[in-house]
C-alpha cells in the first residue's frame, strides 16, 4: 500500500470505471481530462464513486454508482434491457502515482433512471461463484434448460453436429454410402450434408437425402466417394436463419419461419448481432406460420435484419423424442400423479 493510499487526508484518488459487454467496452474517469490506463483511454465523466465500507465482507456487498444518463453506456438499459451481462470494474490511482488498485468489480443488476442521472447497482462477482446450482425438481415433465450443456443437462446441440466417418461401402447406382459411424449420429442425418477435401485440397459437399442406420442416401454422386475415404457428415441444424420482412410491435415476419410447423418455435428464441458487435436475444412467445411474437422489442429490430431462430421444446417425453434427445430427458415418467401421503385410504 502506498503512503497516499493509507493516508486519511493526503490522498488524491482518481477513479477509473470500465464497463464491458461482450466485445464492447466503455471507459470513464473521475478526472477532469482524458486518462490512459493500460491500453484503454478513459473519458472524463462526473460519476459518483461507490461507497465501499472496509471489512472482511467487502467482496460480498453490492455497490452503486451514479452517472449522467447522457453517457454512452446508459443506452444499454434504455429503452430495452440488455441481453448480455454488463460488468463493471472500478479502479483507483492517486495523482502522481503509477500503481493502480481494484476498488470494486461486479455485474450490473439494477439500473434506475431519474431525470438526469442513472443509478447502477452492481453485484460483486464473488456472489456468482458462491451460488449453488439450479435445484432439480421431481416432475413428470423435463425441468432441464433447453440447449444447456454439461453433465446431467439437456445437451441438445442446435447447430450442425459433425460425425467423422470412414466409408466401408459405396453404391454409385443407388447413391448410397455406408459407415459404422453413421449409426452413432446424435440425430438423423437427413437434411444435412457430407464434406471432405479432395486431392486438390478443395472442399467437396453433397446433401444427404435420407439416413437409416449405417447407410445414408445422397442427392448426387462424386467419383471420389470410395471405400476407406475419410469424410465428415453433418446433421441438419435445428436453427433457421431468417431475413425479417416485416415488424409490427412485437410481431416479426420472415418467410423462413414457415419451415417449422406453427407453434414449433414458441418457447425458443431469436438471436442476432448488432452493428456494434453486441448480441441480442429475445424469447419467442408465439409462432404462427411465418410470424413470431417476441417477449420484448429492440431498437434495431427492423426489415432486412438477419436473425437466427432456435425452436422451443414442450419439455415432454414426446417433444424430446421429436428432437431425438430422449437419452437426456430430465423428467420422471413413472412418477405417481396422486400423492400417496395425501390422507386418502384408497390410493
Amino acid at each position: 500500500m502506498s503512503l497516499l493510499e493509507g493516508s486519511w487526508f493526503g490522498g488524491k484518488p482518481v477513479f477509473f470505471y470500465k464497463f464491458a459487454r461482450g466485445p464492447l467496452t466503455w471507459c470513464y474517469t473521475s478526472s477532469d481530462r482524458e486518462q490512459t490506463l493500460g491500453e484503454d483511454t478513459y473519458l472524463p465523466l462526473p460519476i459518483k464513486a461507490p461507497s465501499i465500507r472496509q471489512g472482511s465482507e467487502k467482496g460480498r456487498r453490492s455497490f452503486s454508482i451514479e452517472l449522467p444518463r447522457y453517457a454512452a453506456v446508459a443506452a444499454n438499459w434504455f429503452p430495452y434491457s440488455p441481453s448480455e451481462a454488463i460488468t463493471l470494474v472500478v479502479l483507483c490511482r492517486h495523482v502522481g502515482e503509477t500503481e493502480t488498485i481494484v476498488e470494486a468489480q461486479g455485474r450490473v443488476v439494477g439500473p434506475v433512471f431519474s431525470d438526469h442521472m442513472l443509478e447502477l447497482t452492481c453485484e460483486p462477482t464473488m456472489t456468482k461463484g458462491r451460488r449453488g446450482g439450479n435445484p432439480r425438481r421431481l416432475t413428470v415433465g423435463c425441468d432441464l434448460v433447453l440447449y444447456s450443456q454439461g453433465r446431467g443437462l439437456c445437451n441438445l446441440d442446435p447447430h450442425a453436429v459433425p460425425v467423422p466417418a470412414t466409408l466401408t461401402e459405396v453404391g454409385e447406382l443407388t447413391l448410397t454410402i455406408t459407415a459404422a459411424e453413421f449409426a452413432a449420429a446424435p440425430r438423423n442425418l437427413a437434411g444435412g450434408l457430407i464434406e471432405w477435401t479432395d486431392a486438390e485440397e478443395v472442399v467437396q459437399q453433397i446433401a444427404i437425402v435420407s439416413h437409416s442406420g449405417e447407410t445414408i442416401t445422397l442427392a448426387s454422386w462424386n467419383a471420389e466417394l470410395l471405400v476407406d475415404l475419410e469424410l465428415t457428415a453433418y446433421t441438419k441444424p435445428l436453427t433457421v436463419a431468417a431475413t425479417v420482412t416485416a415488424v409490427s410491435w412485437l410481431t416479426v415476419t420472415a418467410a423462413e419461419f414457415s419451415e417449422y410447423a406453427s407453434g414449433r418455435l414458441a418457447g425458443g428464441f431469436v438471436e442476432w448481432v448488432r452493428a456494434d458487435g453486441a448480441t441480442e436475444i429475445r424469447t419467442i412467445r408465439e409462432h404462427t406460420g411465418s410470424t413470431i411474437t417476441l417477449d420484448y422489442g429492440a431498437a434495431d429490430l427492423a426489415v432486412d435484419l438477419i436473425i437466427t431462430a432456435y425452436p422451443g421444446c414442450a419439455h415432454t417425453w414426446a417433444a424430446c423424442g421429436e428432437l431425438e434427445n430422449q437419452i437426456n430427458y430430465g423428467g420422471n415418467l413413472h412418477l405417481p400423479l396422486e400423492n400417496p401421503y395425501g390422507g386418502d385410504p384408497v390410493w
